[in-house]
């Protein structure tokens, strides 16, 4: 099997989403939230659920992100702007709390509303970094008391072997929204600004 040149533009990402995976320690059963519906969270899914979760949230406002979450495995969709966000995530595990919260959107704040849903001794996992500089004001306390761990996710060259031996297995090409010759590129640009794509190729001159 193989993937298409513009396909092949998202091993990189794909490799960070199986180091995510890995490090999130998923096993048959668990119970897993994806904040972000961005082609990573869409990634983090699909891969959650090869692992064996049974449960897979996803926290996210933007209809056409939602559908294909829905497509792809997820098992429901909670609004992100939802004033009940955190107790309908709670309810949604019977009070137990996920068991890993992988966090893709740079939104403000949502570390302090993940720390209400996780499970005790589960895992937060960053996979998205910031421009600019970014504090997280975090009660190392309630880490402490509730065995909880908080880290971020960078791509391992060790992956991109298996991301590519993967690949042919996933349907990423619903992630490829847009192609555009080189000399396009600055519409390209101006396209994925538009926050209504996930991935866009540009495709290099011969």
């Amino acid at each position: 099997d193989s993937i298409s040149d513009a396909e092949g533009c998202l091993l990189g990402s794909l490799g960070e989403a199986l180091e995510a995976i890995d490090r999130a320690s998923i096993s048959i059963g668990s119970a897993v939230a994806v904040i972000g519906g961005d082609y990573m969270g869409q990634l983090l899914i699909q891969l959650a659920r090869l692992r064996g979760a049974s449960q897979v949230t996803m926290v996210e406002n933007q209809p056409f992100r939602i559908k294909l979450a829905q497509q792809l495995g997820a098992t429901d969709v909670i609004h992100f702007e939802d004033p009940l966000l955190v107790s309908k995530m709670l309810d949604s595990t019977q009070f137990n709390g996920y068991d890993v919260v992988f966090i893709t959107s740079r939104a403000a704040g949502i570390l302090e509303q993940t720390l209400e849903f996780v499970a005790k001794g589960g895992r937060i996992l960053f996979t998205t970094n910031s421009a600019d500089e970014t504090f997280l004001p975090i009660n190392l306390y309630t880490l402490y008391v509730g065995n909880i761990t908080v880290g971020g996710v960078y791509l391992s060259s060790g992956k991109l072997p298996i991301a590519a031996h993967i690949a042919p297995t996933l349907p990423l090409n619903q992630l490829i929204t847009a192609e555009y010759r080189f000399e396009y590129t600055t519409q390209a640009y101006q396209a994925l600004k538009t926050g209504e794509h996930f991935k866009i190729a540009i495709h290099l001159p011969l």
